[in-house]
């Protein structure tokens, strides 16, 4: 229904691209965790994979948060509250990015079923309608049965006598017509 240039169709398009682009807040949740996961790093004095954490993996973040967790030392508790957070706005930022996903995928199966081309546009020979010729004939018909009814019209309604017949109608009296009744 819609040309590829239609605002409605562009507009959609560009949603679609947006919503394609990575979220700045998950660069910004992975930079958190790649200055945090040092420190955690460096005071507990076991590694963790950096990769495993900045990776959408969720089997590798489970391990990772997993380890951090498992360790008690308790001046890494700050450290550890602030991983978690940051885990869990992690993983709330992808679920965000799924449904997204399975949203953009409803709606593209949507339109590419809700629209389709069953017969081509064609460019047309010639008006298809108005008729000019059967128009001016009706017109010219109509004009003239318009014309005669307004007349006779005016003149039955004005109240003006001009033929004996009004006279025998108007008042109820007979004429006289040239010796006839």
């Amino acid at each position: 229904v819609y040309a590829p240039e239609h605002p409605a169709v562009i507009g959609t398009r560009q949603a679609i691209d947006g919503l394609n682009v990575s979220s700045p807040q998950v660069a910004e949740l992975r930079a958190e965790i790649a200055q945090l996961e040092p420190k955690v790093a460096a005071r507990s004095g076991a590694g963790v994979n950096p990769a495993a954490l900045g990776s959408g993996v969720d089997a590798e973040l489970a391990a990772a948060q997993a380890r951090l967790l498992e360790q008690t030392d308790p001046r890494l508790d700050y450290e550890r509250r602030q991983l978690e957070t940051l885990l869990r706005r992690h993983a709330g930022l992808l679920e965000r990015i799924e449904s997204a996903r399975i949203e953009l995928d409803t709606a593209r199966s949507g339109f590419d079923e809700r629209y389709s081309v069953i017969t081509p546009a064609r460019r047309p020979k010639g008006p298809m309608k108005p008729y000019g010729l059967i128009l001016t004939i009706a017109g010219v018909g109509l004009g003239l049965v318009a014309a005669f009814a307004a007349s006779a019209a005016a003149d039955l309604w004005s109240g003006r006598i001009v033929e004996p017949w009004q006279v025998e109608r108007t008042l109820g009296l007979t004429v006289l017509r040239n010796g006839r009744r």
